[in-house]
């Protein structure tokens, strides 16, 4: 192990179950990028308001789960060199931000609806 100190070793299963590695010393701008990453999502998930609905508070909770994910596919892009594990971050950009925006879509309708639902609801006492 202390051949690799100070590498990266990325093991990725290929098509075929095999496993490729591949290790490569780490840039000094990369290090810290991906903790840098999740600790910037654990700050935004302690701050999120609490709801009291489960949908609600998955979908307010997951946003910045994949934003960090974001974060980390992008570093991956900047900083890694395995061409399958920066496919993989390239894909996990264009899916997770697919996957924000449909959270916050969703948000948005579910936060009118359940006020209209209010609405009626007091009308109708």
């Amino acid at each position: 192990m202390n051949a690799l100190h100070g590498a990266t070793v990325i093991l990725l299963i290929t098509a075929t179950g095999s496993f490729s590695a591949q290790s490569t010393t780490t840039p000094k701008s990369c290090e810290g990028k991906l903790e840098t990453a999740m600790n910037h999502m654990h700050e935004s998930m302690h701050h999120i308001g609490r709801s009291d609905d489960f949908d609600t508070q998955f979908n307010r909770l997951m946003i910045p789960h994949h934003q960090a994910a974001l974060e980390m596919a992008k570093a991956e892009l900047l900083c890694g060199h395995n061409p399958a594990a920066r496919r993989l971050a390239q894909e996990i950009i264009t899916d997770q931000q697919s996957e924000i925006d449909l959270m916050n879509l969703w948000l948005k309708k579910y936060q009118r609806d359940v006020a209209a639902e209010s609405g009626t609801k007091g009308k109708n006492k």
